[in-house]
């Protein structure tokens, strides 16, 4: 199986020869490499050129664009076909069997699927880090429904996504030009209303914290501001600027039922038949905490 691997760098070079020396040691996948410099400085552009001779990797120098959006231009931009794509991050180190695990999860699926793992935890020599949790850690695992992805931000680390054909072939169909969203957000909430989002919980990269990373966790309370950070973004408006995102620009792509659900999260602010349709929904939720946070949400149009 090919898997084309979307990594995006930006004055990476302290951590990225490890990093590439376990994407190229994945086994039973044979992998390909697309490195996007996001504007690095000069020497560290420079740095990453050495692997332009190695067939398995691409280096592309481009301008400064931020890690949300120049992810996005790989997935969106790179026509090389594969079975597989994934996204990796610069400083990480992935385990062997990391693209493997998730290709089994995924190959049976024909409709558009996304996939995640979780992480372990290390700091910057690659020592486990006791205490670190995320925001997600207490979701379920296996398939994520419509009901999740409208009431969740996201279901796991962007650097653990991996995705197949179907839909790739759907981020190429439409023109991402004004994304503006976090790629694990996106796929996250599109998956469930294209087709399918699967939760694995397969530990398969060291997750480095430090001090230069430019997303994630660098520490316990480095993360703390992270979960503050989202929830500072999302307080206002919930998920409801991504998913009228997908609304314009994939709601032609999405099965009826599942676009009519969509239009009803996203009119509901000016529609009180929708906002009322939405809170009964809420009221069959078996967790008690979260049907409470969400009627509350959505009667102060924060859902």
């Amino acid at each position: 199986m090919k898997v084309n691997i979307y990594l995006s760098y930006y004055n990476g070079s302290e951590y990225i020869d490890a990093q590439i020396a376990s994407l190229l040691n994945q086994r039973n996948v044979d992998v390909h490499i697309y490195i996007r410099d996001d504007g690095s400085n000069e020497i560290e552009a420079a740095y990453i050129d050495k692997y332009c001779d190695n067939k398995k990797i691409t280096v592309i120098h481009s301008e400064n664009l931020g890690y949300r959006k120049s992810f996005i231009w790989l997935a969106s931009k790179i026509t090389e076909k594969a079975d597989f794509y994934a996204f990796c991050d610069q400083d990480d180190v992935w385990l062997n069997n990391k693209l493997e695990i998730a290709c089994e999860r995924l190959e049976n699926y024909t409709e558009p699927a996304a996939y995640s793992a979780l992480p372990q935890y290390v700091d910057s020599k690659l020592s486990p880090i006791e205490g670190c949790f995320s925001m997600i850690d207490n979701l379920h695992f296996g398939e994520m429904s419509i009901d999740d992805a409208l009431g969740y931000h996201f279901f796991g680390l962007g650097c653990t996504f991996v995705w197949n054909n179907s839909f790739n072939d759907l981020l190429h169909s439409i023109n991402l030009d004004t994304y503006c969203f976090g790629h694990d957000n996106f796929f996250s909430v599109l998956a469930p209303f294209v087709g399918t989002f699967y939760r694995d919980n397969s530990q398969v990269i060291l997750y480095r914290q430090h001090e230069r990373n430019t997303s994630g966790s660098k520490n316990r309370q480095g993360l703390y501001k992270r979960i503050k950070s989202v929830l500072k973004i999302y307080k206002s408006q919930g998920n409801y600027l991504l998913r009228k995102y997908i609304l314009d620009e994939f709601g032609c792509c999405l099965p009826s039922d599942k676009l009519e659900l969509l239009k009803m999260s996203v009119y509901y602010r000016s529609n009180i038949l929708n906002k009322i349709k939405l809170m009964r929904r809420e009221l069959k939720r078996a967790d008690r905490n979260r049907r409470i946070k969400n009627i509350f949400r959505i009667l102060s149009n924060r859902f």
